[in-house]
């Protein structure tokens, strides 16, 4: 099956002079492009919550900010490699070559699982040390009871720097091309459901599938 692959722009973000708060990023990419996770298993699990994203990099520094609305939210997990796709979560597979990818898996309150390697039966965690240079902003909004299509909304913004990829040497992301999927999932919620960027062709929900990765062209400054 030959996969379909979608190709995204990652745009350079110039921060003002002596604010790079992450309050500060966040409401930056709230004027970026915003890309819909719009695929997934629906003949199994049907139910789809609304989820975008917008990314942008400084460099040697990814951000990203995820904007949820769901029925319902789940958020157990507070420490680093905890099982957070059992929450109401949001991911960010990528790859650097055709080798080791990273997964980086977060919760609703920013808890992040991360881990590296060649597929899903053969990944290493990555140390906390490794995870807590990772930043991270949330923000849950709970609506009024009554209100139509009423529901959770949330959205969590990141910095990812680019030491976080502890398997590779990054300078610098500019013109940089990779591969990169973004999802969303909850796998212990009431209703679960499985969400993807890029679709991936399998029978059942398997993020963990390289080959249905995207593509990530990260403009220079």
């Amino acid at each position: 099956m030959t996969p379909v692959i979608n190709f995204l722009e990652v745009p350079f973000l110039s921060l003002p002079t002596g604010d790079d708060s992450l309050r500060e990023v966040a409401r930056l990419l709230d004027q970026a492009e915003r890309h819909p996770l719009q695929h997934g298993w629906f003949q199994l699990f049907p139910y789809q919550p609304d989820v975008t994203f917008a990314i942008a990099h400084a460099n040697d520094r990814i951000f990203l900010k995820f904007f949820v609305r769901e029925q319902a939210l789940l958020a157990r997990f507070h420490s680093p490699n905890d099982p957070v796709y059992k929450d109401s979560c949001v991911e960010f597979f990528v790859a650097f070559d055709t080798g080791t990818y990273y997964n980086l898996e977060f919760n609703c309150l920013g808890t992040c699982l991360m881990e590296a390697g060649t597929d899903r039966h053969h990944r290493f965690s990555a140390p906390v040390s490794v995870i807590s240079q990772v930043k991270s902003y949330a923000v849950i909004r709970r609506e009024r009871l009554g209100v139509e299509n009423a529901g959770v909304d949330w959205e969590l913004t990141l910095e990812i720097p680019v030491t976080v990829f502890w398997q590779h040497d990054l300078p610098s992301l500019s013109d940089l091309s990779v591969r990169g999927n973004f999802q969303k999932c909850g796998d212990d919620l009431a209703v679960p459901h499985f969400l993807s960027w890029n679709p991936i062709r399998t029978p059942e929900p398997d993020f963990h599938q390289p080959q249905f990765m995207g593509g990530l062209d990260f403009r220079a400054q």
